[in-house]
């Protein structure tokens, strides 16, 4: 973690009955501003995460009040864009996104963020708006114009969010196993001489893609097979969020013969388009389980792939055709 600031050494010179005192050390100011993150890892594609961040006082001083800058402030806080959230970057040093690890759209942040029962910010509502779509920087903003101030060494400002994970990252930030990104979260706050401090703070996370959904499972055909039908019904159970493809290849390529929903799969049935005569299109019933009477696949019409159909994952799917 990089804190930078501004530091002075007060070294008042006093004169009585010609005696030279000193101010005590304890008097220097050492006016100090850190960040802390919490962020989940592993990550996985499709989730939604709680996370947080927090601002504390570790100053030193005689007079050790801080508050908070925002963007739009005035005075020694001009130019401050607030408490800002980079929440994925492909190159991060000392805690700041360099130009070549801007990754964007990782996560999305949910509003709004919420000051802690018990810190500087308590029940504080924090709107996030995009500031930067470059970094798809987020700017944490107290509604309603509040300050957000931290009078003593310890205080603190404890701010929770949630994230949704929509993709994974473009760049990979570290070399290690799996795709990681770093969150960055930079503050600046006002210092009781008017100066301004820095301080900023980075988490690195682990994002896994999405699973593959679970098999569909034929588990009927209307009408029953054998039968003399070219538009027959394939009925069966399959994830929720997912859409099912029934395929006459043992890989699920080529065009569908049938494709619907989840609930469509399971009543009335996808309609798959069949041709006249062709043994290899027909599902028989058989006895082969001690459960009783059930499907028995002994052609590859009822070969289906389930596919999630969340954004970013419409290329991930687990060929689903199995005989059983």
């Amino acid at each position: 973690m990089t804190l930078c600031g501004f530091r002075w050494t007060g070294a008042a010179l006093t004169v009585s009955f010609a005696v030279l005192a000193l101010v005590p050390a304890g008097a220097r100011a050492d006016p100090e501003l850190t960040v802390s993150m919490a962020m989940p890892t592993p990550t996985t594609v499709g989730q939604t995460l709680s996370a947080s961040f927090e601002l504390t006082n570790n100053s030193t001083t005689e007079d050790p009040s801080f508050t908070i800058c925002d963007a739009g402030d005035a005075g020694s806080c001009a130019g401050s864009e607030g408490i800002i959230l980079i929440p994925s970057c492909g190159q991060d040093q000392d805690d700041t996104c360099t130009s070549a690890g801007a990754d964007p759209g990782v996560f999305s942040i949910n509003q709004p963020g919420t000051g802690a029962e018990g810190s500087a910010c308590a029940d504080m509502t924090f709107l996030t708006p995009s500031v930067d779509e470059t970094f798809g920087k987020v700017r944490f903003a107290p509604t309603g114009g509040l300050d957000i101030t931290l009078s003593q060494p310890g205080d603190t400002c404890h701010v929770d969010f949630t994230f949704t994970v929509l993709k994974l990252p473009t760049i990979d930030a570290r070399a290690q196993r799996g795709v990681q990104t770093a969150a960055i979260v930079n503050a600046s706050a006002r210092t009781y001489l008017d100066e301004m401090v820095f301080a900023g703070a980075s988490s690195v996370l682990t994002v896994i893609p999405h699973p593959p959904p679970a098999a569909p499972w034929v588990t009927a055909t209307e009408p029953d097979s054998p039968a003399n039908d070219n538009a027959p019904e394939v009925m069966g159970t399959a994830p929720a969020g997912t859409t099912v493809s029934v395929y006459t290849n043992r890989n699920c390529t080529g065009s569908p013969v049938a494709q619907g929903t989840k609930s469509a799969f399971a009543s009335p049935g996808l309609t798959a388009a069949v041709s006249d005569k062709l043994d290899d299109h027909v599902l028989r019933r058989g006895d082969g389980r001690d459960d009783g009477p059930h499907l028995r696949v002994l052609d590859e019409l009822a070969h289906v792939r389930g596919r999630f159909d969340s954004a970013g994952d419409d290329d991930r799917f687990r060929s689903l055709g199995r005989d059983r």
